[in-house]
Order: structure tokens, then sequence, then C-alpha cells
């Protein structure tokens, strides 16, 4: 991550509470995230997402329909190391420039077949407030508006919907923004993650 592209998001984020950064990555990058989140689909590592956590846990196919594959910080698999490795950087580049106390990263691989949809919520538990800042990475070749599937970002004065365009890096605050994913009419692959603070108990 070079100084240029951390000061475009780091600026947009904190005057406006998001930043959307087309091209952030290269598409040699791109692809090895898509082919191994592809490969890990092939060999049935997805599960199915739920909503809220511990015994509020539930599957609810009528509030988001994706499946997931979490990124375990010991992987031996290099597409994963490089993309958890990007954002220790972002969490470290982060708290040295606005004291965030970010303390961790935790991040999936998101996929979303046709029909699927994740209605409007918050990137928080209702009994944690842990997540800060929520970066997602879309790996989605020649995504055209049609195709649907958009982020839309719910702001103060008017909804934003990012097209899940391959190489685009969203950030915002967790606790910020409500968002939705629209309904989905091709399959969307994407890592979506969260910057976080130590759990307050």
């Amino acid at each position: 991550m070079s100084e240029t592209a951390f000061a475009s998001l780091a600026e947009d984020l904190f005057r406006q509470h998001y930043a959307v950064l087309p091209d952030f990555f290269s598409p040699a990058q791109i692809r090895a995230w898509h082919d191994d989140a592809a490969a890990t689909s092939r060999q049935g590592l997805f599960r199915a997402a739920a909503v809220g956590r511990n015994a509020d846990r539930l599957r609810d196919t009528s509030i988001r329909g994706d499946t997931i594959h979490w990124l375990e910080p010991d992987t031996l698999i290099p597409a994963q190391q490089a993309y958890l490795a990007f954002l220790e950087s972002l969490r470290l580049r982060l708290n040295e420039q606005f004291m965030l106390g970010l303390f961790a990263a935790e991040c999936h691989y998101a996929h979303y077949v046709a029909g699927s949809f994740y209605k409007k919520h918050l990137d928080r538990h209702q009994d944690s407030r842990d997540r800060v800042v929520s970066v997602i990475c879309y790996l989605n070749d020649d995504w055209q508006a049609q195709d649907g599937g958009q982020l839309r970002l719910y702001l103060d004065d008017k909804t934003l919907d990012v097209q899940p365009l391959a190489g685009t890096l969203v950030c915002f605050f967790s606790e910020r923004i409500p968002h939705e994913v629209l309904v989905v009419k091709r399959e969307r692959l994407s890592l979506t993650g969260w910057l976080r603070v130590r759990p307050v108990h």
C-alpha cells in the first residue's frame, strides 16, 4: 500500500466516514484472491453465514443469503497471507495517524449466488462495539449495473451504491454507516473484514 493510496483512504474515511477506492489493488492481486476463493468454494469450505453471535446466532435467509470462509492467521495459503498482511498494515497505519486503538483484524471470503442479498444492517453486534472499521475488497471482473449486488451505503442525507467491481476497496466506520447488499444476479465474491479494538468485558 503506497503512501498516496493510504493518504487518499485516510482522508476520505475521516472526512466523510467512508472511502471508496477503485483500482486499489492490482489485477494480479485480485486474480490471486479470486482464484483462491473459487478453489476454497470448490473444496466445500464455505459455510452459510448467520446473524448475531453466541446464543443469539441464527441462520436467517430472509436477512442474508451469503456463504463465508474465514481467513485464519496461521494459514499456509500465500494469497490469504497477503491479504491479512494488507489488513495488518492498514491497522498499524490508522493507529499511527489517528490513534484508534485498533488491536486486531478479522476477515472472510463472502460468496453470494444469484438471488441472494443481505438486508440493511450495521457491522456490530448488539452486545459488542469491537468492530471499528469495515474493510471490503471486491473480486468480480466485468461487473455491470444490471448484475445487481451493489453495496448500498446509507449516509446522512443520501444513499450511495457501490459496484462490487474487481479491485475496488471500501472502508467505513462500522458503527456509523448502515448498509446492505442488493439482490445479486450473478456470482459475487469479496473479502470482507473488520479492524477491531480489544473487547470490553
